[in-house]
């Protein structure tokens, strides 16, 4: 039985946390980013206080994942939204994701996935996102996009 999910407006004193999950994410994501948890607590304190929204989902008083809002950006982009591998399929992202939607009082969001995340893409598309467009990069290293 699915429980109860609050959506926690986060601040400056999560950025520790936050920075954890976005760790986890960026790993379970397939992401060549390789910032240690320090230099992603530390982006965390800049983005929020540049205007950023994160907020902690909670479920049972346990934190479960976050999502980061560029909230300047027309249509509000969705940068980082992560939900710890026990909760997953059970319904708490597509629930999230909703809360978000009603907080933010939107009608249009944007947000990108990575290309090797393909469970990502696909819980987007079960939360009734399209695919707009396909961004590509090249790299002489090419090994990070071949997974």
């Amino acid at each position: 039985m699915q429980k109860k999910l609050n959506l926690i407006v986060a601040s400056q004193k999560d950025c520790s946390e936050l920075a954890f999950f976005n760790k986890s994410l960026a790993e379970d994501g397939g992401s060549n980013n390789i910032m240690t948890r320090d230099e992603l607590e530390l982006r965390m304190h800049q983005l929020i206080s540049n205007g950023y929204l994160a907020f902690i989902f909670e479920v049972e008083n346990e934190h479960i994942g976050y999502a980061l809002i560029d909230n300047n950006k027309n249509p509000v982009f969705v940068r980082q939204f992560f939900v710890a591998k026990q909760f997953r399929r059970k319904g708490y992202g597509k629930m999230a994701f909703n809360q978000l939607v009603a907080f933010l009082n939107v009608d249009k969001i944007d947000l990108t996935v990575l290309y090797s995340n393909k469970v990502g893409y696909e819980f987007w598309k079960n939360c009734g996102l399209l695919p707009y467009e396909i961004s590509m990069h090249y790299r002489k290293e090419r090994d990070e996009y071949e997974k």
